[in-house]
């Protein structure tokens, strides 16, 4: 059996739907992407309130980057050993950001949540923001505590 490299596929076409709420009576209208991109488009909401939309200009898919793993050379203690290679893995940044942004409402500033999590996710890797929150603040209060 061979394997086969294969490319990552990308969506051909979307099909988004945004949701608006009705502020008078808090019930939910959805609307396509091309409604929000009409110009002029109101919702007649059941309660009889007429609600006008923000117009958007364009939604924009962002790929996730793939994470290369860093080779760091470690320090040579002594000239009779050959370097080893560490294999370092580095943290996505928009999974660093969703977990500074869970920090900053625990009242940690923007450098204390990096910190807190870069050293989490260097003591060991985990690509959930969950786990990793969990285990920074689990480190932290060993340090504090």
């Amino acid at each position: 059996m061979t394997i086969i490299k294969q490319k990552r596929l990308r969506p051909i076409d979307q099909d988004i739907h945004l949701k608006y709420r009705c502020h008078s009576c808090t019930l939910d209208h959805w609307l396509s992407i091309k409604e929000t991109q009409t110009k002029g488009f109101k919702i007649v909401c059941d309660c009889g309130e007429i609600l006008k939309v923000k117009l958007i200009e364009k939604i924009e898919i962002v790929y996730q980057k793939i994470m290369k793993k860093e080779i760091l050379p470690e320090p040579i203690k002594s000239e009779e050993s050959p370097p080893e290679l560490e294999i370092r893995e580095t943290i996505p940044i928009d999974l660093l950001s969703q977990c500074c942004t869970i920090l900053l409402g625990y009242g940690f500033d923007i450098s204390e949540g990096e910190n807190l999590i870069v050293s989490a996710f260097n003591e060991k890797p985990t690509y959930t923001c969950v786990d990793l929150i969990k285990q920074a603040l689990k480190k932290f209060g060993e340090k504090n505590g």
